[in-house]
């Protein structure tokens, strides 16, 4: 078979399957199948391809059109304008989450000194591996209780061989004190925040990650109550919170967070969506 071919087998096998990007996926798997960029593959369409090349490409076209996540065929995927590897046991990095790292590393370049930052439920690392990566004056603590998540965590941050994390393997829930670590300046996290009864409901997609990274309780504040009781009263003096939550969550959250010696606010995704809510310690 031609590339060509490939890509048009690829397509309507997607397109059958009622997948929202069709032609974007295929391009992709196909990509990582034949080891050639867009730019080759188009130069090279009428070129036969290895049967190894076109056995390879048809199996992850299979497993696309079953549902399973495209950056999981891939096994690695874009934030932040970094490469992080993902696969199944993890929380797939989603653009959002981006507004997370774009605010840590906001107020870390104001600070100038050094600044203590933690990655609660971290997962991949893509939030605190990013932070590290933009500011050298930052040192990450990277917190993940699953196993699995945590093989994933380890070889991001082997990747990118920074000086400036530190992973450490515990649950939240056990609190700052269980973990002796230094008070922290920046506390981020994107929990898990689906309510339970909401999980089985989901795109086929989203069911393929782990439900611990998903679940977060009955009505998907469960982390969040841990984060608030558990965590934040042990931020330095001017600290700052940031975490990601569910749509329509962010106001149950910021009534969860707000006192007389904070400040609480909420920023938006791309899509207008109360996606962050944002504490900052001191009125």
């Amino acid at each position: 078979m031609k590339l060509s071919d490939l890509m048009a087998y690829g397509k309507s096998s997607l397109e059958k399957a009622d997948k929202e990007s069709p032609l974007f996926d295929s391009m992709c798997i196909l990509e990582q199948a034949s080891g050639l960029n867009k730019t080759n593959i188009y130069l090279n369409a009428d070129k036969d391809i290895d049967k190894s090349v076109e056995c390879c490409f048809k199996a992850n076209i299979h497993r696309r059109a079953k549902g399973e996540p495209l950056q999981y065929i891939l096994e690695s995927w874009d934030f932040m304008g970094m490469n992080f590897l993902v696969g199944p046991g993890v929380l797939i990095p989603r653009p959002e989450t981006e507004i997370l790292v774009e605010l840590a590393v906001s107020k870390i370049r104001q600070r100038k000194e050094e600044t203590v930052v933690f990655d609660l439920c971290a997962g991949t690392g893509c939030i605190g591996i990013s932070v590290a990566k933009l500011c050298a004056n930052a040192n990450v603590y990277l917190v993940e209780k699953s196993p699995e998540a945590l093989e994933y965590l380890t070889k991001n941050n082997n990747c990118f061989q920074l000086e400036n994390t530190t992973i450490i393997q515990g649950d939240i829930f056990e609190g700052f004190h269980a973990f002796k670590l230094p008070q922290p300046d920046i506390v981020l996290s994107n929990p898990p925040y689906i309510p339970t009864e909401e999980i089985e409901s989901l795109q086929t997609e989203v069911t393929f990650e782990p439900r611990e990274a998903l679940d977060g309780g009955c009505n998907g504040l469960d982390f969040y109550r841990a984060i608030n009781e558990l965590w934040s009263p042990y931020m330095n003096t001017q600290g700052m919170l940031a975490v990601e939550c569910g749509e329509s969550q962010a106001t149950k959250i910021s009534e969860l967070f707000s006192n007389v010696n904070n400040r609480v606010s909420t920023v938006s995704d791309y899509n207008k969506i109360k996606r962050v809510v944002l504490m900052e310690n001191g009125r």
